[in-house]
């Protein structure tokens, strides 16, 4: 996805809020970012979203809206001149199938998935390393509301989100397929909020789907949906947004513009952990975080800004 007007803005917004509060953006609202996050994977890039990372081929994959979706990996281990590769996964899709995810999630056991559509039909893809299997979806209900922008992977079945309401006012279910394409249920009711689930803004782990919206985070039993947790607001400053996060072991990482925040599992407080870039202008100083993250381990990957940000360039970070 082209982000560079979106960057811009963010950038600018940054700035604005640091000459308003009378200090760096970080004074008006969170703590002081405690380092920049310089551990850069893959050379950074024009365009590109939301990360995934494969723990058993050390591999992570990015999505890039260029003309269509576009799939671009590189290892994990890269240094920061290593290009990402955006040929591989992409020349070898099955005829006349297209990727319609904007992520891609992996199985534990090295494989990569992503929902593509063509032939009047709607895919599960499966990439083993060296060519795409594609498995029709079938047997799922129909509401005129299913999307398959993102895909989610829990308990061994991929799912494809589902929702009713309008803007403002959705609830969300979870349509889930096995790795046939063969449907096996839903998870109904998982999640009501302004707008439909995605990707780039929930995470699973350990059974629960934790997602942010207006710098809120909860925490939803997929198993029971009626059990929610809701953690502590993001301090963030006015206009910041938080637009991703990834949990693990170590807890939540959120990406907002105005740092990257952490916080526990059982909510014992937001810190402010880092940023990727920063910006002076007329004495104040901006510490900007980050868009969309993963996790590597126990540790986060997170989409960040350069100082290109502005023409679309972003790079991806490993925590400290």
């Amino acid at each position: 996805m082209r982000n560079s007007l979106l960057i811009s803005c963010l950038i600018t917004a940054g700035i604005l809020s640091a000459c308003n509060s009378g200090g760096s953006s970080s004074d008006s609202g969170g703590d002081q970012p405690s380092q920049q996050w310089t551990n850069q994977i893959g050379a950074a890039s024009n365009g590109g979203g939301r990360i995934t990372y494969d723990p058993v081929k050390n591999m992570a994959y990015r999505d890039y809206e260029s003309g269509g979706k576009v799939l671009c990996m590189v290892s994990g281990s890269a240094s920061a001149s290593t290009p990402w590769d955006c040929n591989t996964l992409n020349n070898n899709l099955p005829s006349n199938i297209s990727i319609g995810s904007t992520n891609v999630v992996t199985d534990n056991s090295g494989n990569v998935y992503a929902f593509g559509a063509g032939n009047n039909q709607s895919y599960l893809l499966k990439y083993d390393g060296s060519s795409w299997t594609s498995y029709p979806l079938t047997g799922a209900p129909t509401d005129g509301n299913s999307i398959g922008d993102s895909i989610f992977f829990y308990n061994g079945n991929f799912y494809a989100v589902s929702y009713s309401g309008s803007s403002g006012n959705v609830t969300t279910n979870l349509v889930g397929y096995n790795s046939s394409g063969s449907y096996v249920g839903s998870i109904n009711n998982l999640y009501n909020g302004s707008s439909q689930l995605q990707y780039a803004t929930s995470a699973i782990y350990n059974g629960r789907m934790y997602v942010t919206a207006n710098n809120q985070v909860q925490s939803i039993n997929l198993a029971n949906p009626s059990d929610i947790q809701n953690f502590t607001a993001i301090p963030s400053p006015a206009g910041g947004m938080t637009i991703g996060l990834t949990v693990n072991s170590s807890g939540i990482v959120a990406c907002n513009i105005y740092g990257i925040f952490s916080n526990s599992l059982n909510n014992g407080g937001w810190s402010n952990i880092g940023y990727t870039y920063s910006i002076t202008q007329s004495g104040q100083t901006a510490y900007i975080g980050c868009m969309y993250a993963a996790s590597k381990g126990n540790k986060a990957l997170v989409v960040g800004y350069t100082p290109d940000s502005g023409s679309g360039v972003n790079a991806v970070y490993l925590q400290p």
